[in-house]
């Protein structure tokens, strides 16, 4: 296990030239694009988020109470376990994990930093069907060498996942 871990921490962060971008879709509760803009406005989110991934040593920057809207550039630093595919969870530890939030009209921005990978995930909204569809598309900047370009599309869905999580379990409280 410790040898992995020296392994990994040796690895260099490589910059991603041919920046690989993936982009997803998921359906949201929503009925208006404005909801979702509430949504992610909302400080509620994103505590319920460091939840889902069981975060710990939390810093809002500036500080956010869980009643308040997000003052953007908000910036979101916790450790918690990665769920970084291709890589048992056994073998990994706590990382640090640092999300700076922008918001660009009716667009959130996202910067990810870990020690393993750097990614933007750039938050949208389109209608389908009558349906509000969050549109998710992400960017790798930086990663280490170890892992694939599609490590991207799996770290996208997995927030497509926890996204849904986190309004269904809205949805049963209300």
């Amino acid at each position: 296990m410790y040898l992995l871990q020296i392994i990994l921490s040796s690895l260099t962060l490589l910059h991603v030239d041919a920046l690989y971008t993936c982009i997803k879709f998921v359906k949201t509760p929503f009925f208006t694009k404005d909801e979702f803009i509430d949504c992610f406005s909302n400080a509620q989110f994103f505590y319920n988020y460091i939840d889902v991934v069981k975060g710990s040593d939390i810093e809002f920057l500036p500080i956010l109470e869980k009643s308040r809207e997000l003052n953007f550039p908000q910036i979101i630093k916790y450790r918690a376990l990665p769920d970084i595919p291709f890589i048992p969870s056994f073998m990994l530890s706590k990382i640090n994990i640092h999300q700076k939030w922008l918001r660009e009209t009716d667009t959130f921005v996202g910067e990810v930093r870990t020690k393993f990978f750097t990614f933007d995930l750039i938050l949208s909204t389109t209608q389908k069907n009558g349906e509000i569809m969050m549109n998710m598309e992400g960017k790798m900047k930086e990663k280490i060498s170890l892992l694939p370009d599609h490590t991207l599309d799996i770290l996208i869905e997995q927030f497509g996942g926890i996204f849904t999580k986190i309004m269904n379990d809205t949805k049963s409280k209300n």
